[in-house]
């Protein structure tokens, strides 16, 4: 069920029906449980924008105050992607809206 709502929301994004930050809100805080905090949203933009260039490792700084498991402050863009099953997004959807 997430990975479809995932998908309509990035369809939704390429028909230029949503912008990719909605989408993401909506993508992280409904499709997650628990839910995923707003914050998060810029670290996928910028994750997405780092994967569509070719950039999967190219770090991405995490939000003030928030830490990865790992104790660390920005994480490769892979990570990001993977563990926030951004896939759907990383085509067609352009990281200026």
């Amino acid at each position: 069920m997430g990975r479809m709502r995932a998908e309509g929301m990035a369809d939704a994004v390429r028909d230029g029906d949503v912008s990719l930050v909605a989408a993401l809100e909506y993508h992280l805080t409904v499709n997650h449980y628990p839910p995923v905090p707003r914050a998060m949203v810029a670290v996928c933009v910028a994750a997405i924008g780092k994967a569509q260039v070719g950039e999967w490792k190219a770090m991405v700084d995490l939000p003030e105050g928030v830490v990865s498991r790992e104790g660390l402050v920005a994480v490769p863009a892979d990570t990001v992607i993977e563990s926030f099953h951004l896939e759907p997004f990383l085509y067609g959807c352009d990281v200026e809206n």
